[in-house]
């Protein structure tokens, strides 16, 4: 079994990324960080692969192990999403993924996976990972492989690498091939799972995000320990929405009592886009505008504080609709006052609402209008 310690760097992943390639190829096992805890991937095609992985896991055949896609894309080649069972499957899709949920699909007869992957029921776990490293490997290897939990059942969920490894017998280490070491993960509670193998998703395991009526709700709501635990969160934030930031006008509500953390999280924001300064408050100048080096798609952050505004009527008079542009991210701290302002069918709406104050836990919950911003847009090409 080899380890290897990862840099947070991207770019120095090259090398371990191609090991772990060779050895899912060859039907080895390896253990990955997700943004729950450690995951063990054995490629889902690989019959040999499938032998260890349940061999490791002393799971019974019948109970399922979940599967780590890159997309929609990927998911596709798994499962029919051209139905209307699969319709509801991809506005689930679109909505929370990449991030913890995973959604229990009807998988083609034809997809090239090991049977032994399925439940009893003959339906199969999809998922996509909002951590970077397992973004990247499961591009790197191009196919699907297992996201099932680096444990056997009834073991501590493993947060760190050696949380996993020390209740391991020396038959279970001799399985396992590569270990991809990305430090001890945040203490996240699972993802969550949603039956979606019938017209009215059904949520079978209640985890990190929790979903309301799927029919009407935009609104999931997450907890982080303390507000230093903003920049794992913003991380997992930003891969959720990254398809769509650069796209159309976009604006990020910041809501929350004094001291919840609005400014803490749009500092993160900056950091994790590659501000060319760091985000601090604008309350004084109302805006501050930051160039942005991550994507080329979104080069620019507005940072406005609408605190001192007292109506609706100073977003328009104010002229802060020129800011919101395609290819900026509009934050906004103390929204309340004006969102009522922001009417545009073209725009993407995103509110964080914040609540806890100093070391107390923070709970987030997150509204969009996507499924309006989709159904504006549908009806545009139709036209």
């Amino acid at each position: 079994m080899k380890r290897i310690k990862l840099s947070h760097q991207p770019s120095e992943w090259s090398a371990a990324l191609a090991q772990a390639r060779q050895q899912l190829l060859s039907g080895g096992l390896v253990i990955y960080p997700t943004e729950t805890v450690y995951g063990l991937a054995a490629l889902a095609s690989s019959e040999v692969a499938i032998d260890k992985l349940i061999k490791f896991k002393a799971r019974p055949v019948g109970k399922g192990i979940s599967l780590l896609v890159a997309g929609q894309t990927m998911a596709g080649q798994l499962t029919d999403l051209a139905s209307n069972a699969g319709a509801s499957t991809l506005n689930l899709m679109n909505r929370y993924w990449p991030g913890p949920v995973t959604l229990v699909v009807q998988p083609w007869p034809s997809a090239k996976i090991d049977s032994r992957l399925l439940a009893e029921t003959g339906s199969l776990g999809l998922r996509q990972s909002s951590h970077p490293l397992a973004q990247a490997l499961i591009e790197q290897v191009g196919e699907p492989i297992t996201a099932t939990s680096a444990n056997k059942a009834g073991q501590r969920q493993p947060r760190s690498i050696e949380l996993a490894l020390a209740p391991l017998s020396e038959s279970q280490l001799e399985l396992i091939d590569l270990v991809l070491d990305w430090d001890e993960l945040p203490p996240n509670p699972p993802s969550t799972v949603i039956d979606t193998t019938s017209l009215s998703p059904q949520v079978l395991r209640r985890g990190q995000i929790e979903l309301g009526d799927q029919s009407t709700s935009t609104e999931t709501t997450e907890t982080i320990e303390s507000v230093e635990r903003l920049d794992d969160w913003v991380a997992s934030w930003l891969n959720r929405y990254q398809g769509w930031l650069g796209e159309q006008p976009t604006i990020l509500a910041l809501d929350g009592p004094m001291g919840a953390g609005k400014t803490t999280l749009a500092n993160s924001l900056g950091r994790l886009l590659e501000a060319d300064s760091v985000v601090n408050s604008p309350t004084y100048t109302l805006v501050k505008e930051y160039r942005l080096a991550r994507w080329p798609k979104l080069p620019k952050l507005v940072h406005l504080d609408c605190f001192r505004l007292k109506r609706a009527e100073d977003w328009l008079t104010l002229n802060l609709f020129d800011y919101v542009q395609s290819d900026s991210l509009v934050v906004c701290e103390w929204p309340e006052l004006v969102e009522a302002a922001w009417t545009d069918p073209t725009w993407l709406i995103i509110k964080i609402s914040l609540s806890g104050q100093g070391d107390q836990p923070r709970q987030l919950v997150v509204t969009d209008n996507l499924a309006e911003l989709t159904r504006y847009r549908l009806k545009q090409d139709s036209q």
